[in-house]
């Protein structure tokens, strides 16, 4: 029996240029619902824009500054719809 996950999940981050970032999914996201953040150790990174492939399923993060070498972590929140309002 194989399970399937409900909620999409990153499959990859690849490093594209000094500012960028794509992340792959398993499956569509919603981009509606979805908040995206990346941190390199316990700094968040800005970000400057988040654009989508037509099928949902890579999104490109545009940082405002260059990254320097070291480990960054990305974060996929999914919001329900019928969650109250984020903040």
């Amino acid at each position: 029996m194989e399970l399937i996950p409900t909620e999409p999940s990153i499959s990859s981050v690849t490093a594209t240029g000094a500012k960028l970032l794509e992340v792959s999914f398993n499956k569509s996201v919603d981009d509606t619902l979805a908040t995206i953040t990346v941190k390199k150790g316990t700094s968040n990174v800005n970000v400057a824009s988040i654009t989508w492939n037509a099928e949902k399923t890579l999104a490109t993060i545009t940082t405002t500054v260059k990254m320097t070498e070291g480990t960054y972590n990305v974060n996929v929140t999914m919001w329900q719809q019928d969650q109250p309002d984020r903040l």
